[in-house]
């Protein structure tokens, strides 16, 4: 139904557009730390290192392994962790995210149109029903079983 398939594809643009959201998020917060993260290593993983930096280096360690999440490896049979897709740009999350809100305010005025034509359906369906009388012959055939 037509209806059914446009609101699939806005659900589906809405979930994606949800990922973007959060991978952006993650990108963001791993470049800001970065750094701090290098300089952790550096410092040999220096306890007093990381209580001087602490919230910079675990939001650097949750942003890499969001990265992992997201972003899976390729099946090549290589090392796990030593293959992974490429991180996108922020650029080319944010031209796709602009398109499916494009996709998506472009379909939503047609799902509310078929959504209203599906309700007069099942309107003039009842409105049908009761002034016919016609019931559904195969319940009343179940209730004399």
């Amino acid at each position: 139904m037509r209806r059914d398939s446009l609101q699939t594809n806005i659900v589906s643009a809405e979930h994606r557009m949800k990922e973007i959201a959060v991978l952006q998020t993650h990108i963001m917060n791993y470049l800001k730390t970065k750094e701090v993260y290098a300089g952790y290593r550096k410092s040999g993983y220096s306890k007093k290192y990381y209580t001087e930096h602490a919230g910079d280096i675990e939001l650097c360690k949750k942003s890499k392994k969001a990265f992992d999440e997201l972003l899976p490896s390729d099946d090549s049979g290589k090392t796990a962790g030593t293959h992974k897709k490429k991180l996108p740009s922020l650029k080319e999350l944010r031209a796709e995210y602009a398109q499916l809100l494009c996709e998506k305010k472009a379909a939503y005025p047609e799902y509310c149109k078929a959504k209203s034509e599906y309700r007069d359906l099942l309107t003039y369906q009842a409105n049908f029903v009761s002034l016919f009388g016609i019931e559904n012959v195969s319940a009343e055939q179940q209730k004399e079983r």
